[in-house]
């Protein structure tokens, strides 16, 4: 809910979403209707210099006003009991591309807050005090939907919790598991989320980290830290942003799932292929798919790896990609292009590929309807088009054909890495 009325701590130009329709007050329903508004879709802006406006739109009973702009500049007076007009609205903050890593970084400031609070008072903390702590490039980009997922991720957390005061709270690398990470990454020679994705640490505040940071070898390290989370005086915990109606909770602990079975069919069903080169789905009978595609900026060849469900709202995980190029150089004998490696030379070599991987799949699902309309499309690219082409073929290519009938093992151990989870990963708590 967006407490805007009569609140100047959310200034001009602060966006709003419109509840949707489920969520809407009934008098919101259909006098926001009567001016084609989308309930969740429709963005306003606070305007808190207006005297006029260009129409009026009126919640029933009660003489509370805000003034709203529209995304065609229009004015609108709402009026009407606070109480309405703030229930009609969600805080809307800035979502492009270019923020991820700050948006990131909101959501897990959100969730500590909310975990803190709550296990230390035993109350919620209400989402005007959460505003209030965030920072002026915070406040931009901040979302309703980020406090109602943390109260979800909440409620998945408390019964696992058994002493819930005396804890601290950070996130990933602050403080003090900053260390912790430097010494992981020494004896891992991981990256931290390779090592450990939590991204908030509940720490007690008597438990010493030291032994932690003076570990010799990763068994040391994890063993430390399976001991500490068994008794938890460490919690870490993975967040995803909960989109679904409730979360589920899960204790990630890679030495027991790597012994275990898991209950996933890796068989290939189906290979998914943009008409734009641009990503490729590799989609298993359990619908855990490895999806390659390019991401860190507009102009990158380099590919990245990532696991999901498909379905869900949310990625798995990124697969590790020194793990990927060892394991295909070690076990297929095969060398990936990508990044600077891309050359135009190799585009003969990126098309037999291809071919390959028709014969031995069948046709790609997505808009190229054979192999000689995917060829046309690559010849008439271009340049970047056609590097994008012979990377992602470099990539499909192993995940589909190299492995032959040990696909589906293939499949697994990208699986286990998506999710963190291989013999020098450590323990951890996801909330998905």
């Amino acid at each position: 809910m967006a407490t805007i009325v009569n609140n100047a701590k959310y200034g001009d130009g602060h966006e709003v979403i419109l509840k949707t329709m489920q969520q809407l007050p009934a008098a919101s329903k259909f006098a926001f209707a009567r001016y084609k508004f989308v309930p969740g879709v429709s963005v306003f802006k606070v305007n808190r210099t207006a005297k006029t406006a260009d129409a009026v739109i009126n919640l029933g009973v009660g003489t509370d006003v805000v003034y709203l702009t529209d995304d065609k500049g229009k004015v609108y007076r709402i009026v009407g009991k606070a109480s309405t007009i703030n229930g009609t609205f969600n805080h809307n903050g800035n979502s492009s591309k270019s923020m991820t890593n700050l948006l990131t970084e909101i959501k897990e400031l959100v969730s500590m807050w909310v975990f803190e609070k709550y296990f230390e008072t035993g109350t919620f903390i209400e989402e005007d005090e959460i505003y209030s702590k965030l920072n002026a490039a915070n406040k931009e980009g901040y979302k309703t939907i980020y406090y109602e997922s943390a109260l979800k991720q909440l409620a998945a957390l408390k019964p696992y919790v058994t002493d819930p005061k005396g804890y601290t709270y950070e996130r990933q690398g602050q403080d003090r598991t900053k260390n912790l990470y430097i010494n992981a990454r020494k004896l891992t020679r991981k990256l931290n989320d390779n090592w450990n994705p939590a991204d908030i640490w509940m720490i007690k505040r008597s438990y010493s980290m030291e032994p932690l940071y003076k570990a010799t070898n990763a068994n040391e390290l994890n063993g430390l830290l399976a001991d500490a989370v068994e008794t938890q005086d460490i919690i870490p915990i993975s967040l995803k942003q909960i989109v679904t109606p409730s979360a589920k909770f899960s204790l990630v602990d890679s030495a027991k799932q790597l012994d275990g079975d898991v209950d996933l069919d890796f068989t290939l069903k189906e290979i998914q292929l943009t008409s734009s080169f641009a990503n490729f789905f590799v989609v298993t009978n359990s619908r855990f798919a490895v999806r390659g595609g390019f991401k860190s900026s507009g102009q990158t060849l380099s590919v990245s790896l990532e696991g999901k469900m498909m379905g869900a709202k949310y990625q798995m995980g990124a697969i590790d990609a020194r793990w990927f190029a060892n394991t295909v150089q070690t076990q297929y004998s095969h060398r990936l292009i990508g990044g600077v490696s891309v050359d135009l030379n190799y585009m003969d070599t990126a098309k037999q590929q291809l071919k390959e991987i028709i014969q031995r799949n069948g046709m790609p699902s997505g808009k190229i309807s054979s192999y000689d309309d995917a060829i046309k499309m690559v010849d008439s690219a271009d340049e970047l088009t056609k590097k994008r082409f012979i990377a992602l073929m470099s990539y499909l290519y192993v995940l589909t054909v190299k492995p032959g009938r040990d696909l589906p093992s293939f499949m697994k151990q990208c699986y286990f890495s998506a999710k963190k989870i291989s013999s020098d990963a450590s323990v951890y708590v996801l909330i998905s």
